[in-house]
């Protein structure tokens, strides 16, 4: 499998709430780890439908359809709290299971519309992909909101570390949601209303000004404070400008 340094929305995060089946453990353990949605992402771009069945070198048998199709009710029950709050347009007021996903879930909302393009749409995934990158154009305003909140209040004792944590976590929630909906809208796979469209041109031009006044700060004083944070804010940065220049 792919391998990849777990990377949350929020510090600290934990994956509660992410209920436990015998079908889906090992799913929710890769996801949970950051490596399903890279295996997603190489094996559907690689294995056609007709070979989508095969038995690896432990002797088990493997369904990459299968492995879609869990993937992406993983992700759908993982983001459960998220679509209640947007059909009741209400604001969020905790983390939903999805935040402790690989960069919050974006990751693989991105794995499961390179698996759907590639031919692994199934009965009903197509419908199923719309709606989860519907939530994504609501989390540009519902989980900055949050995020915002969450650092003000943390950010009470002054500490200086919280400001940079609070632009990395803006940072890669709108830079790779825009590589989402970019590739969604490059191969027309989903359709938008106007006012998501008008939603995420706001969003873009949030995040052009949070790359603007990254470029302007001293990276050296992030690389201080934790050298993950130093490598949290240039990798979210290259997800960043990919989206921007993806559509």
């Amino acid at each position: 499998m792919l391998t990849r340094m777990s990377c949350h929305l929020f510090r600290p995060a934990t994956g509660e709430g992410i209920n436990e089946s015998p079908e889906s453990f090992y799913v929710q353990r890769a996801e949970l780890s950051g490596y399903l949605p890279w295996t997603l992402i190489a094996l559907t771009r690689t294995t056609s439908l007709r070979h989508r069945q095969w038995v690896n070198a432990w002797g088990e048998p493997v369904d990459l359809d299968g492995l879609v199709e869990s993937a992406l009710g993983l992700l759908e029950r993982a983001s459960l709290p998220i679509a209640e709050a947007m059909r009741e347009q209400r604001s969020l007021t905790a983390q939903a299971p999805v935040h402790a996903f690989t960069c919050g879930g974006t990751h693989m909302v991105y794995a499961l519309l390179t698996a759907v393009h590639a031919g692994y749409a199934g009965k009903d995934r197509t419908r199923r992909i719309q709606q989860q990158t519907d939530l994504m154009v609501w989390r540009l305003t519902a989980d900055v909101d949050l995020i915002e909140r969450f650092y003000r209040a943390e950010g009470r004792d002054g500490s200086p570390s919280l400001w940079w944590f609070g632009l990395d976590s803006k940072l890669k929630l709108l830079g790779h949601a825009e590589e989402c909906l970019a590739l969604a809208a490059r191969y027309k796979m989903v359709k938008s209303t106007a006012a998501q469209q008008t939603q995420r041109q706001v969003a873009k031009a949030t995040l052009r000004r949070l790359i603007n006044d990254l470029e302007r700060r001293d990276l050296a004083e992030a690389r201080a404070l934790t050298g993950d944070l130093y490598r949290q804010l240039v990798g979210d940065t290259c997800h960043a400008r990919h989206g921007l220049t993806l559509a």
